[in-house]
């Protein structure tokens, strides 16, 4: 019964078991439906939402996409519009500058012609030329003379009757001046194509302001490349109050309407109140030392056998004359003499401040003539002392000369010659010239000062001298020494040539 017990609990823990079996069976097929349900509505919902999601996405990178094509669209729009607009104010304003610029160029001819009409008028046919419009205006006074029936200056004796007008800087005229021409100068003349001119006036006349005179000369200064070596002696030789030193102006002159370079319009030299300032008499002298004296001059020579050219007084007597050359000779007696035993009596012979700054301002300069060859001016007074002056011819002047001791910046030159190499063997002459240099080297130094403003002025007109005189680059083995490749090269070859002469002469003093 036991065992039957057992075994029917057995049974009915089985069916238990089963039971609960059945129940969890049942339960897990709940679960399992319950999840598939869950799991498919949660996986439509997602669908939906992805869907939904999908859908929004895909509206809003269609929207997106349609902005920017039509942004796009506009910008490229708004560019297409902004280049045709560009593009057209392109072309307006290159209508209008083509069309301004046609107008300044018509302004322009018109204004040239106009102007060129008009110093036509101003001029009339006889002064106008080609030449006018060829060599343009360049900021120097010109000379424009005409002589009669185009007559051509053919030496330095015939004097042509010509007439002349100024046109100054404001390119007004002023009054024809009637007056010769001729020519003047000896290797200036003789030797080169630019020529020089002596010009007498009908009546005084004044220019810049000059003392008025009826003589005056056009220097032509061929030779001197920089064209102001006479000017910036001229000044000089006032600065260190030398009596009378000649005063001068830069011109460009036109003859017979050809043009022909810049010129020193100058004072020539005479005895006259503005001038050279002695007596006009029998007793007063204006003299030149003079190697190249000419026939129908008044000329004389020394016991030293020096030449002597008389410009005042004019037609001396034989009289007159002795009395000139007898103090000449006695002065070179004197010269020949022992100056050692003597003190000082040069003073009594030559007034001393005018001699040595004719001396210096040569020396200075180691001018070619200077050496009592030729333009070597003085006055003598009878009673009184020899004066020297004014100075005259300096375009060789300042290493421009074809030998070559001439050229260099070293060396004495003029203190060995004439009446100089005299002089100097006398101690109180030697401590005087000494002395001077020390008191005045600076002023002879500033010469150098006046370059630079001097060629500014003359660059322009420079420009036209060289068109007309295609020199600059050439050298003949007479007149034309150096080579430049430019005006300015030019003037610095002289600038450094005075610094390095003052060197030379500070340094051996």
């Amino acid at each position: 019964m036991l065992t039957d017990s057992v075994v029917m609990q057995e049974d009915v823990i089985d069916g238990m078991e089963y039971a609960r079996s059945i129940e969890n069976l049942s339960s897990s097929s709940v679960r399992e439906d319950s999840l598939r349900e869950s799991s498919s509505s949660v996986r439509e919902d997602s669908l939906k939402e992805s869907s939904s999601s999908v859908r929004e996405d895909s509206l809003r990178e269609s929207s997106s996409s349609v902005r920017e094509d039509s942004l796009k669209e506009s910008s490229s729009s708004v560019r297409e519009d902004s280049l045709r607009e560009s593009s057209s104010s392109v072309r307006e304003d290159s209508l209008k500058e083509s069309s301004s610029s046609a107008k300044e160029d018509s302004l322009k001819e018109s204004s040239s012609s106009a102007k060129e009409d008009s110093l036509k008028s101003l001029l009339g046919d006889s002064f106008f030329s080609d030449d006018l419009k060829k060599y343009p205006y360049a900021n120097l006074p010109r000379f424009l003379i005409k002589t009669e029936n185009n007559a051509v200056v053919v030496d330095r004796e015939t004097k042509v009757p010509a007439t002349m007008i100024l046109l100054d800087e404001s390119k007004s005229v002023f009054v024809e001046k009637k007056l010769t021409i001729k020519g003047r100068g000896n290797s200036s003349w003789t030797s080169m194509p630019k020529k020089s001119y002596k010009l007498e006036f009908n009546n005084m006349e004044s220019f810049f302001g000059f003392p008025k005179n009826r003589d005056w000369a056009l220097i032509a200064n061929y030779a001197d490349k920089t064209l102001m070596r006479n000017y910036l002696v001229y000044n000089l030789s006032a600065t260190l109050a030398m009596p009378y030193s000649p005063r001068c102006e830069f011109v460009e002159v036109f003859l017979n309407g050809e043009y022909l370079g810049v010129y020193l319009l100058t004072e020539t030299v005479k005895v006259a109140k503005n001038r050279v300032n002695i007596p006009e008499n029998e007793k007063s002298f204006l003299v030149e030392v003079d190697g190249k004296s000419r026939e129908g001059e008044v000329n004389i020579s020394s016991k030293m056998n020096k030449h002597f050219t008389i410009h005042s007084p004019k037609k001396p007597s034989e009289r007159v004359l002795d009395l000139f050359i007898g103090h000449i000779n006695e002065f070179e007696d004197y010269l020949k003499d022992d100056q050692q035993s003597k003190e000082n009596i040069f003073d009594d012979w030559i007034d001393r401040d005018t001699y040595l700054a004719y001396y210096w301002i040569q020396e200075f300069s180691k001018n070619n003539d200077a050496s009592f060859f030729t333009s070597v001016y003085f006055t003598w007074v009878d009673g009184g002392k020899i004066m020297m002056g004014p100075v005259w011819d300096f375009d060789l002047a300042f290493g421009n000369y074809t030998r070559q001791e001439r050229q260099k910046p070293e060396n004495f030159y003029i203190r060995n010659s004439y009446w100089n190499s005299y002089l100097f063997n006398d101690e109180g002459f030697a401590s005087e010239t000494k002395k001077y240099w020390e008191n005045n080297r600076n002023v002879l130094l500033s010469v150098v000062d006046s370059i630079e403003p001097v060629k500014q002025r003359l660059k322009l007109a420079a420009a036209n001298n060289f068109k007309k005189w295609n020199i600059l680059n050439l050298t003949d083995g007479d007149v034309l020494i150096q080579r430049y490749n430019s005006y300015d090269d030019a003037v610095d070859d002289l600038y450094r040539w005075i610094l390095e002469r003052y060197d030379w002469i500070n340094s051996n003093y």
